[in-house]
């Protein structure tokens, strides 16, 4: 077995809730002698707290190898059999469903196979390909918690008259309690695939003047239609590549794209502070190439008022900026 040196503390913890989550579920259900189901709905029960609670002693343990892989498997065909048993009808919240159940997926097959590529001899070559498979990772991850989150204002009911079950809407209290219970979950499985996988540091490996400034260019109407009909998927993906265009900054520390894409998913009110900071390291690249730029507190009282605004005005001037000979 493989053992790493940093222990994985924040996702053990935030696994160890889960599992503690899992165990209130399982009163509940033990409570109820009549559930339908009720012997099947137990054995899953258990099945997660002992996942999560496995979980969570090997990244306290700081620990990577086999019986790890086999957990995260078993996580995998749990999600494959999700994906099957998906009730699906003529419906959007149906389709979000799907989706959400289909990243879920790709999420842990994803964090099983790097594991594997640890493990087996065969896949050494693999290694080299892990920083594609962490921003694979990333936009699956990215889709998961959206679809999830959409998927949560929703629940499946029934009544005298329906032959099949529907979807309707969840009121606003439940819906926002079934947000804030998903939160362990997206922050557990984040963290642990940055354990397995480390993002490599924030380095700048070329000056400002040789920056290859032509891949974040994107034109605007793509960048508009992409922002209004993605549900959110392409700002995150965009608050990412804008923190590694801001990098070229020759005068600033460089930050981490994933930490701040982490902390604008998650601290409330943080992407005001992302906005206001990334817009003012773009009036700086802007002043290093003679292009006139005062994005920074327009961009502040923007991000407060009109959020859907900023993007544009950022994105319009790294344009300018990355079409400057």
């Amino acid at each position: 077995m493989e053992t790493t040196k940093k222990r994985a503390v924040l996702p053990a913890i935030f696994f160890w809730i889960l599992a503690l989550s899992k165990c209130f579920d399982l009163i509940d259900i033990l409570s109820i002698h009549y559930l339908e189901n009720r012997f099947s709905l137990i054995i899953i029960r258990l099945l997660f707290i002992a996942l999560y609670t496995t979980f969570g002693i090997f990244l306290i343990m700081g620990k990577k190898g086999l019986p790890l892989t086999i957990c995260t498997g078993v996580m995998t065909l749990w999600s494959l059999y999700n994906v099957f048993t998906t009730y699906l009808n003529a419906s959007i919240p149906a389709f979000i469903a799907l989706i959400s159940n289909l990243a879920f997926l790709a999420v842990w097959a994803l964090i099983t196979f790097v594991l594997l590529v640890d493990v087996l001899p065969a896949l050494e070559g693999m290694k080299a390909k892990k920083p594609l498979f962490g921003k694979i990772f990333l936009i699956t991850f990215i889709v998961f918690v959206v679809t999830r989150i959409v998927k949560s204002g929703f629940h499946l009911s029934s009544d005298f008259y329906s032959k099949e079950p529907f979807y309707c809407p969840t009121d606003f209290r439940n819906f926002l309690a079934n947000v804030i219970a998903l939160i362990p979950l997206f922050v557990a499985l984040f963290t642990m695939a940055l354990w397995i996988s480390p993002a490599p540091k924030a380095e700048r490996t070329v000056s400002a003047e040789n920056a290859p400034k032509s891949e974040f260019y994107i034109s605007i109407a793509t960048h508009i239609c992409l922002l209004l009909f993605t549900c959110g998927i392409w700002l995150l993906i965009w608050i990412h590549k804008a923190t590694r265009f801001s990098n070229l900054v020759t005068d600033e520390q460089p930050s981490n794209p994933t930490t701040k894409l982490l902390l604008c998913m998650f601290v409330p009110f943080y992407q005001i502070y992302w906005t206001y900071k990334t817009a003012q390291r773009i009036d700086k690249l802007a002043k290093q190439y003679a292009v006139h730029s005062e994005l920074g507190t327009a961009c502040l009282l923007l991000a407060i008022f009109v959020p859907f605004i900023p993007p544009i005005l950022m994105q319009d001037k790294i344009n300018q900026i990355a079409t400057k000979e």
